[in-house]
C-alpha cells in the first residue's frame, strides 16, 4: 500500500517505488494535498489515509 500525492515529496519515485513492488497484492492510493506536511497535520488527510490503509490490510490480511 503506497498512500502519496503530487504535492508531496517525490511523487515520481513513489509511483516507482510502487511499480517495483513485486505483488499484485498491492495498492496505489493518490491523494490530493495542499503539500507534504498534510499528511502529518491535515485531520481531513490523515483520516483518509488512516482509513484507506487500515480498509487495505484488513482486506489483504483476511486473505492470507
Amino acid at each position: 500500500m503506497v498512500i502519496h500525492s503530487d504535492t508531496a515529496l517525490v511523487p515520481d519515485g513513489a509511483r516507482r517505488f510502487f511499480q517495483s513492488i513485486p505483488t499484485n497484492q498491492k495498492n496505489l492510493h493518490w491523494m490530493t494535498t495542499e503539500n507534504h506536511i498534510a499528511f502529518y497535520d491535515q485531520q481531513e488527510v490523515v483520516e483518509e489515509a488512516a482509513v484507506k490503509a487500515t480498509t487495505w490490510l484488513k482486506q489483504t490480511l483476511s486473505r492470507n
